[in-house]
């Protein structure tokens, strides 16, 4: 090796050590951290990056979930409400429901369905009233009684099921329609009534003759032409909702004809039938009877 070389390497090796005092660390150290400080950039791991965003998320989707949940619950409370329709007048009253079907009540009925009616045909009904049902074949038309309930599609028919009263009629003017109680069901033609009672499971299934009878309680006309006494008065008495009890009356299977068609009330009728029958009358809340003369 060079000997100039050698002398330069041995006098590096053996150098005096720098001294530095406590001070001048101190100050040295200090501007380090300034410099550091003044460049200083927070950079989040990847992991604590991917933690944050899964929460954020989850924290919306937990959000969306909620108002979601908060708003079928809403729809669900306002398509379940119940829509009450009452007729407390002494005339029919008319009513056209969500689907296009038409009601005529008669006085002291009343009715309720569903606001979500169009997708559900579902009416309760305590009274009398005519049902023209709109057709619809995926959505059966129901209707429920106290004693029973009354399936249709496209058809024509009267309830008669007060809640004060012991029977449920339904007659069919056209269609057809299932009447049913808990035990037994039928299927009713045009011109047949079906007659549910709350002692008998059996539904009873009477042949019509005169339509006009069956729905005098709606068109107010009342034409007998040699009929019994006994039939005119039932006819009446079913029209105005009333039982009918007749005491001892001789001229009870006598046969009259007499027409009522200009809307004559209760009481005028019956004055009408006690002056060509040996008969006196009293009308009562719920009864009409009948005594001899």
């Amino acid at each position: 090796m060079d000997k100039r070389i050698k002398y330069i390497i041995e006098k590096i090796r053996f150098k005096d050590a720098i001294v530095v005092s406590e001070e001048d660390r101190k100050t040295s150290f200090a501007k380090i951290k300034e410099r550091i400080a003044a460049n200083e950039k927070v950079n989040i791991p990847f992991e604590q990056k991917q933690t944050t965003f899964t929460l954020t998320f989850l924290q919306i989707a937990a959000a969306v979930a909620f108002i979601v949940s908060i708003s079928a619950l809403g729809f669900n409370i306002y398509f379940n409400q119940e829509i009450n329709i009452s007729n407390n007048t002494a005339t029919i009253k008319n009513i056209v429901l969500p689907d296009g079907s038409q009601l005529e009540l008669a006085k002291n009925t009343s009715v309720s369905y569903k606001r979500n009616f169009s997708y559900k045909r579902n009416i309760k009904l305590n009274g009398q009233a005519l049902f023209s049902v709109s057709k619809n074949q995926q959505r059966p038309f129901t209707v429920q009684t106290k004693l029973g309930e009354i399936r249709a599609l496209g058809t024509q028919f009267s309830v008669k099921a007060f809640e004060n009263n012991d029977f449920c009629k339904t007659y069919l003017i056209e269609g057809s329609v299932s009447v049913s109680n808990s035990i037994n069901e039928i299927l009713l033609k045009p011109g047949q009534e079906a007659l549910i009672t709350s002692n008998n499971s059996a539904i009873t299934v009477i042949e019509v003759r005169n339509p006009q009878h069956a729905m005098a309680w709606k068109t107010g006309i009342y034409i007998f032409e040699d009929e019994s006494l006994t039939n005119i008065l039932n006819t009446i008495a079913d029209a105005h909702n009333k039982k009918l009890s007749i005491n001892s009356l001789n001229a009870i299977n006598k046969h009259y004809s007499v027409k009522f068609i200009r809307g004559e009330d209760l009481s005028t009728m019956l004055e009408v039938l006690a002056d060509i029958c040996p008969m006196r009358f009293r009308i009562t809340q719920n009864e009409i009877i009948i005594d001899e003369k």
